[in-house]
């Protein structure tokens, strides 16, 4: 279950969501439970957003994970992704693995992914 690379890429003003399938180095799916949590930071090491696993998701990034498929979820609300600033941005995904998955032990806290979060900027900005 090594840490896996990618990136994720947001338009700014839209409603943003993301899925990531965790899965150990045979492919299965690995079990996931909470806590969950990803940050997002420039170069700087400034935090650009949080996504939390007990957040509101009408109003904040919302970090969520289906326990037996592996898939971990990151969402946010197009009134928070107008805020960024386009750019490219670290982005660390961490969760609890929530059943015995060897070698690890159920209730390990672990990176499920590291990469680059890159925000663009939208042409069309208006509210449907």
């Amino acid at each position: 279950m090594s840490d896996r690379t990618g990136e994720i890429v947001v338009k700014a003003y839209s409603d943003m969501a993301c899925q990531i399938v965790w899965s150990d180095d045979q492919g299965a799916p690995v079990p996931v439970g909470k806590p969950a949590r990803a940050e997002v930071r420039d170069s700087k090491n400034t935090i650009l957003v949080t996504f939390d696993d007990d957040a509101d998701p009408s109003v904040a990034a919302v970090i969520t994970a289906t326990e037996t498929s592996g898939v971990v979820q990151l969402t946010a609300p197009r009134t928070l992704t107008r805020a960024w600033t386009p750019g490219r941005y670290a982005i660390d995904v961490f969760a609890t693995v929530a059943d015995s998955a060897a070698p690890f032990a159920s209730g390990q806290y672990r990176p499920v992914m590291s990469g680059w979060f890159v925000v663009e900027k939208a042409t069309t900005i208006g509210n449907p």
